[in-house]
């Protein structure tokens, strides 16, 4: 998973968790809404009217029969008509002026509308009752005919009636109003319970916005800062010259890519830097190689030419004529491997030409049968599917096989056999193998044999393993070694021992473009290759 999926996925939770609190906040707020503020603002509107009435009537009842004539707020508990008002029959004696009478008939239009208004605000056929308004009106309707009746000369008989109606009035008014007092007693329990529930909603909010925060930092630490922080350890160590240091690739997201790159730079900055220090060493050898044929060819020649002199004054039917003779061929001979090993030291200069590959190992073979002889050991040559013929240099390849089967030879016990094997490889390529039946080569130490200077023998120089991979590489080919070792006590196997197999290409065309830039087709110089079951 990509390092932006995974980042598209940490912000769609945070905007679902966002979102959501959003949602929770905007419910509560609108259950607060509907629960609480508009049924509040409900209650105290039809409390409002309720005491709008209730005061018109009071004041009408007042302006009809006087303060003292007001009963109060008791009713009897079986309906008779209030002493207050039994006690007043007289009422006024003297009717409504004018200004009375347009603030009564005001009063009445107040009362009237109001009803109208509390009919018309929400909630008030929940609160008060669905016939709370009905009566109300036929109350207010009947007090009116009560006064009416007793300004058109009906007596305190029709003005007692009307004070009995405005008190029922005024009783039914606080009923209601008591009725929608409890109401909002339970409404203010209901708001209690209700904001416990928000509470519960906003924390559980709180808290799974806290877990999401918590989740977010913990994953941008690993997949980002962890990660960033090991490439910027690895950029210093890299930096300092460390390019074994290796970066944990764990999964397959952006970062885990650069910290594949990182490693792979490192691999090939340490790559780069290694074949640098062969070249090196092996410019240092070759330096120390060309020294060495100079300072030797000198003394070489003064004796060939010594042992010229000595034949040319000896007799013709002289024994000594022949061992001269021999002399000059030996130092002909040691000339003729000074010039190879100083050519060995070049082998960008190989040029690969048509040779027949069971004629040339054969020799090469047979001219180490007397070492082989003389530690007790047997060489074997066998030619398994090898091509007839391969592009080669001799001379440089033989140098390259002639430091492996020397090597062989000295590693494997008396009576041990060394088994030279040419057999046909993949593609267009072909093999020679040299298996001997020494202790073997540990794992440890088959990458460095071949550096220069590198030997595990008393009186190893570390110059022959180096000069042979520099020699196939330049043909185009690599080496490997592998084998199963054994302890010097145990005793010796067949399968034990050193196996170093050489794989070179065979066409000519490969063998032009190694000629020119040291490398095969498909194949670079020195890379390594599978094991061969």
């Amino acid at each position: 998973m990509s390092l932006r999926t995974k980042f598209a996925i940490l912000l769609a939770i945070l905007a679902l968790t966002v979102l959501g609190g959003a949602g929770a906040a905007a419910w509560s707020f609108g259950l607060e809404q509907r629960e609480i503020s508009e049924p509040f603002a409900t209650t105290t509107r039809i409390l409002r009217g309720l005491s709008d009435i209730k005061r018109g009537a009071e004041e009408r009842a007042t302006l009809l029969l006087g303060p003292a004539g007001w009963p109060g707020t008791d009713a009897p508990a079986d309906g008779a008509t209030p002493q207050g008002v039994r006690g007043s029959r007289a009422g006024r004696d003297t009717p409504l002026s004018r200004e009375e009478r347009e603030r009564f008939e005001a009063l009445a239009r107040a009362a009237m509308e109001a009803i109208d208004e509390l009919e018309a605000a929400p909630g008030w056929r929940v609160r008060a009752g669905i016939q709370a308004g009905g009566l109300l009106r036929q109350e207010l309707q009947r007090a009116d005919a009560s006064v009416r009746a007793w300004m058109q000369g009906g007596g305190d008989a029709a003005l007692h009636e009307a004070g009995t109606e405005f008190f029922s009035i005024h009783e039914l008014i606080e009923r209601l109003e008591r009725r929608i007092i409890s109401d909002a007693r339970l409404a203010v329990d209901f708001a209690a319970r209700l904001r416990q529930r928000l509470l519960v909603i906003l924390g559980f909010t709180i808290g799974i916005a806290v877990m999401v925060g918590l989740l977010g930092q913990a994953l941008v630490s690993r997949w980002v800062l962890r990660p960033v922080a090991a490439l910027r350890t690895a950029a210093v160590r890299i930096g300092a010259g460390d390019y074994g240091h290796r970066v944990a690739v764990d999964g397959s997201d952006e970062v885990a890519q650069l910290a594949g790159e990182v490693n792979h730079m490192a691999s090939t900055i340490g790559a780069m830097q290694e074949e640098r220090i062969q070249r090196e060493k092996l410019a240092a050898v070759g330096e120390m190689v060309r020294r060495l044929a100079h300072n030797i060819r000198n003394p070489l020649s003064g004796i060939r030419g010594l042992a010229e002199l000595t034949r040319a004054d000896l007799p013709s039917e002289s024994d000594l004529r022949e061992n001269q003779q021999r002399i000059i061929e030996s130092v002909d001979r040691f000339e003729h491997w000074l010039s190879d090993l100083l050519k060995a030291t070049r082998p960008a200069g190989v040029q690969p030409r048509p040779t027949p590959v069971r004629e040339w190992l054969t020799r090469l073979v047979d001219s180490h049968r007397a070492m082989a002889q003389a530690r007790r050991v047997s060489l074997e040559v066998q030619f398994d599917g090898a091509p007839d013929e391969a592009m080669l240099d001799p001379q440089h390849l033989e140098h390259a096989l002639v430091a492996i089967l020397a090597n062989a030879i000295s590693a494997s016990p008396g009576g041990g056999i060394v088994r030279v094997t040419a057999r046909g490889g993949p593609n267009t390529h072909w093999e020679i193998e040299i298996r001997d039946q020494g202790q073997g080569v540990p794992l440890e130490l088959r990458e460095r044999i071949f550096q220069p200077y590198f030997t595990t023998k008393r009186d190893g120089t570390g110059i022959g393993l180096a000069l042979a991979q520099q020699a196939i590489r330049a043909h185009g080919g690599v080496i490997r070694v592998d084998g199963l070792c054994r302890k010097p006590d145990e005793p010796t196997r067949e399968e034990t021992g050193a196996v170093f197999t050489v794989r070179l290409p065979v066409s000519p065309a490969i063998g032009e473009n190694v000629a020119n830039t040291g490398q095969v087709s498909g194949v670079r110089s020195g890379e390594s290759f599978g094991h061969r079951g």
